[in-house]
């Protein structure tokens, strides 16, 4: 698991596999939710989200 960010905003980061496994659903799901804003998303510096 990914952890927390370390600020205190009670936002848990996970990666797109981690956050299919929680809610159960395939990672192309997970991928849809953040492409029509249903989820936020960071991009790392490599701009991967």
């Amino acid at each position: 698991m990914s952890g927390y960010t370390g600020r205190n905003t009670g936002t848990l980061r996970v990666t797109i596999r981690e956050a299919a496994a929680r809610l159960e659903v395939t990672e192309a799901a997970i991928r849809k939710r953040i492409q029509r804003g249903s989820l936020d998303k960071e991009l790392g510096s490599d701009s991967r989200v």
